[in-house]
């Protein structure tokens, strides 16, 4: 058997955005446990409802965390850890959970469940067995931030410069640069699957970082493994000439690599030169060329769309159209069983594995050799997936083993990808 730690501490991160509302509703009793949870994790998940019905809340929501371990594709099991989280008092973190099972579910019973209870989360309902008067949820507003008016997460471009031009170096599949928090140094890596910028405690015990103080603020998953509490902190990070004063950053308890994600270069157009091992970063508002690089002058254009933060590009795989995230910060090409399925993709019996080790756990992966892979003018053959047994991520992940050796330039103005060997 294979098998293969990325420096990268996920193969895909997904942060959800949290916000803080009312207290829960009871919904208790609306769903049943899936036969699924039954099967594959009778014990536990037993246990789980057995201390649920009890409203024994904290416990079962360790439970119910160990039964998704075991069985991550029972959208009831991820509604129940939800619920027990929400009748807990960790209104936040229930939310995102109710959020990851209707990205994930969309259609079951357990989706709309979810957006019942997300719905419910108002003044006029109370936790179970007490008699609080929840607070009023925290207004939401309806027009996207700007990166050029808002300043409250660090993320203004007027102290950033006109354009900027860092190195990398390959780790494992990974873009390692130069990173500083708060002053002292720390590589990382720059993930454009990230939607934000990520380091673990341990880091800040070594950089002598004060840790955030409190109560876990909101959930972190990582492919093939389930969510982890995490913590959000301001800190000052410097990539370069680059700055971004007391931005928003994400803490959880242990990683192995910082990732630098969209919350840091948001704004800036960015090209990636894999012959100069350079990232060079131009202000969207300063002018459409660099003196390093001039994306303009290309006629290798691949559009792409954006999914809240993430990067969505059409690829094709075998002929067949998929939608991958473009992720600089996945070493391989990264898919589900289903995804494989949709596309005719079979997986061998025999195909060898592969273990992938993340910020959530481990998960398996079976490695298998697709005849073609494209993206706008770069094709390749012959090239290895890894098809995950138990993740339940929306789309594939499109990594370095694909453009790795490509010349590419992000032009957020006209929303394509500037691709090119």
């Amino acid at each position: 058997m294979q098998e293969h730690i990325s420096t990268k501490s996920r193969a895909r991160l997904m942060q959800i955005g949290l916000i803080v509302v009312g207290l829960a509703c009871s919904l208790a009793g609306s769903v049943s446990i899936g036969a699924q949870a039954k099967s594959a994790a009778p014990s536990m998940a037993m246990t789980a409802m057995t201390q649920f019905k009890a409203k024994q809340y904290p416990q079962a929501a360790e439970s119910f965390r160990k039964a998704i371990a075991a069985n991550r594709s029972d959208s009831n099991l991820y509604y129940y850890y939800a619920l027990c989280l929400h009748y807990s008092g960790d209104v936040s973190g229930a939310k995102a959970i109710y959020n990851q099972i209707m990205q994930y579910f969309p259609n079951s019973e357990a989706a709309a469940h979810a957006r019942t209870a997300i719905g419910a989360m108002a003044p006029a309902c109370a936790a179970p067995g007490t008699s609080e008067t929840p607070s009023a949820p925290a207004p939401i507003s309806s027009r996207p931030a700007s990166v050029n008016t808002e300043n409250k997460a660090g993320l203004s471009l007027a102290d950033m410069p006109d354009e900027a031009r860092i190195y990398f170096r390959n780790e494992g599949g990974g873009m390692v640069i130069g990173a500083k928090f708060n002053n002292r140094p720390l590589d990382s890596i720059f993930d454009t699957g990230a939607e934000g910028i990520v380091v673990g405690k341990n880091h800040l015990r070594a950089l002598g970082i004060p840790l955030p103080a409190g109560a876990p603020t909101g959930m972190v998953q990582g492919v093939g493994g389930v969510p982890q509490h995490s913590w959000r902190m301001p800190c000052t990070v410097t990539v370069g000439q680059m700055e971004r004063r007391n931005v928003e950053v994400t803490v959880q308890e242990e990683l192995d690599t910082p990732l630098i994600g969209q919350t840091f270069f948001q704004g800036m157009t960015y090209t990636i030169d894999n012959n100069a091992k350079s990232i060079n970063f131009v202000k969207k508002t300063s002018r459409s060329g660099s003196i390093y690089n001039d994306p303009s002058k290309s006629t290798d254009s691949v559009p792409f769309v954006r999914e809240g933060k993430e990067i969505i590009v059409q690829v094709r795989v075998n002929g067949k159209t998929i939608p991958m995230y473009f992720d600089t910060g996945a070493s391989g090409i990264h898919l589900t069983t289903a995804h494989a399925k949709s596309i005719g993709l079979v997986v061998p019996d025999d195909a060898p594995l592969q273990k992938s080790v993340g910020i959530a756990g481990t998960s398996m992966c079976s490695l298998v050799t697709v005849k073609s892979i494209a993206l706008g003018p770069i094709e390749k053959q012959n090239i290895e997936v890894a098809v995950d047994m138990e993740s339940e991520m929306p789309h594939p992940l499109l990594g370095q083993s694909f453009f790795g050796d490509c010349h590419y330039s992000v032009d957020e103005a006209h929303h394509v990808i500037h691709l090119r060997r």
